[in-house]
């Protein structure tokens, strides 16, 4: 599912600020307001707003599913205020909920009538104009700019726009462009490398203010781990950077809602984890890049003898060079790019995680095999068990096969589901070094010229399993 941030559109309502607006008093804010305007500033990346500009935001936030708690006293109060102060935007929502007759009744016919001839004033000048004059700066604009350009014919200079402030660091266009990229839209050419790209560019910005506990740069980076935009999958980790984000503005619908999904997924044990990671942090300190380091939670399969402490260290450096080749490799299309690059881009990325010669090439062709819509592949899904729970459980040995010294690991891919075992009439570990089959699943290992571990091949035993996971896919 495909979010847009009304983020994204809230620069574009600042630039509905009149030429001729008049000062007022300040308006005390609160608390949270204080936070939600220094977190949105910093986020768009301006130095200040006028206060009737503040205010529309404000009274936007406090609405129906808003940033702030929803209050729709203070909403309304809010958007008279910015009205009063000579903010467009705010006066036409209150013409269109007078209309209505819902809102705006504090509002005198004699200030309705002068706000509706103030609007049709600004719509008639030219929007560079308009733009020109707010005090943003030129990469704001540019972006705001792209924006209003909707015509088909005007859609190469829209694009021109975006990128032009996307390559000057504007944090909004950096999105925007992404998802264009991402979806393909509005002419652009479909690329999923450009769109990364662009993606990884804004979240650089985005990571230091939510360090500093930007909850609204905390909630942007949730979201681009969740839909895998330039970010690894990583619910355990978007679940950290919401709670984050809901304790410094505890309104946030979204957020709240998004958390409660990720809550009801987790398993015990990375939920446990996702709320210790939250509770521990302070503003200032650096928030974690990368939750999906395995939980190694399994205690009823330990071979004797076997140095399970060194093993999992050296398991877990594996599991992280393969979490990093499977991101490269996330959006890679076999059907659109044809089998032999998709295979060329898996070898790649793969190098040195994945064997090299006839087994390696054969697991690599089954990793971009595609699967059935909505369905991770058998090889995918044993990928996944295996960059997720899974701990080395014992070691079977080395042998020699194809001129290949390799390594059996006995593995648990996932300590919490004993389902899959049901197929062996007793799983139970052989002993150390002893190469005894049909007991338990295996992973066989070669050595890169590193040194490091990487995926030779499985036993029959840990196909079987792997179909288990599979077929329960398709159920």
């Amino acid at each position: 599912m495909t979010k847009t941030p009304a983020i994204l559109f809230a620069a574009a309502l600042l630039c509905a600020l009149p030429l001729d607006s008049f000062a007022q008093a300040d308006f005390a804010l609160t608390d949270q307001e204080k936070i939600y305007i220094n977190s949105l500033l910093e986020f768009q990346q301006e130095p200040d707003w006028p206060m009737p500009a503040k205010q529309f935001l404000l009274a936007r936030a406090h609405g129906y599913r808003g940033d702030l708690r929803e209050d729709d006293k203070r909403s309304e109060k809010l958007y008279v205020l910015a009205a009063e102060g000579g903010h467009i935007s705010a006066q036409k929502h209150l013409l269109e909920a007078r209309k209505q007759n819902s809102s705006g009744s504090t509002s005198t016919a004699k200030q309705l009538a002068e706000w509706e001839a103030n609007i049709e004033k600004n719509a008639s000048a030219a929007p560079a104009t308009s733009a020109s004059k707010t005090g943003r700066s030129d990469r704001a604009n540019n972006f705001i700019m792209s924006l209003s350009l909707s015509e088909p014919s005007q859609r190469q200079q829209a694009f021109e726009l975006l990128k032009k402030s996307a390559e000057a660091g504007y944090i909004l266009a950096q999105l925007n462009l992404g998802y264009k990229y991402r979806r393909g839209l509005d002419g652009v050419e479909s690329s999923v490398a450009n769109s990364k790209r662009w993606y990884l560019k804004a979240a650089e910005q985005l990571w230091p203010m939510a360090d500093k506990g930007n909850p609204i740069a905390a909630s942007a980076l949730a979201d681009l781990s969740l839909e895998n935009k330039g970010l690894p999958y990583d619910p355990e980790l978007a679940g950290v950077l919401f709670k984050i984000s809901l304790e410094r503005l505890p309104g946030r619908e979204h957020d709240a809602e998004e958390l409660r999904n990720i809550e009801q997924k987790l398993p015990p044990e990375r939920l446990a984890r996702m709320n210790a990671t939250a509770a521990q942090w302070r503003p200032g300190m650096a928030l974690p890049r990368d939750l999906r380091q395995a939980l190694c939670t399994s205690s009823d399969f330990v071979q004797p003898g076997f140095d399970k402490k060194k093993a999992q260290a050296e398991f877990a450096d594996f599991q992280a060079r393969l979490r990093k080749a499977a991101d490269d490799v996330s959006e890679v299309e076999p059907s659109r790019i044809g089998e032999t690059a998709a295979l060329n881009a898996a070898r790649t990325a793969f190098a040195g995680t994945i064997a090299t010669g006839a087994k390696g090439e054969a697991l690599l062709a089954e990793l971009i095999q595609p699967a059935p819509r909505g369905v991770v592949s058998p090889m995918g899904s044993m990928l996944e068990k295996i960059m997720g729970k899974a701990c080395p459980a014992g070691f079977g040995g080395t042998f020699i096969d194809e001129g290949n010294s390799v390594e059996l690991w006995y593995v648990d891919l996932d300590p919490s589901d004993r389902g899959a075992l049901q197929a062996f009439p007793k799983a139970a570990l052989p002993a150390h070094g002893s190469l005894v089959r049909g007991k338990f699943p295996a992973l066989a290992f070669s050595r890169n010229q590193n040194g490091e571990l990487q995926l030779y091949g499985m036993s029959q035993e840990m196909a079987m399993i792997m179909q288990y996971w599979w077929g329960a896919q398709l159920m």
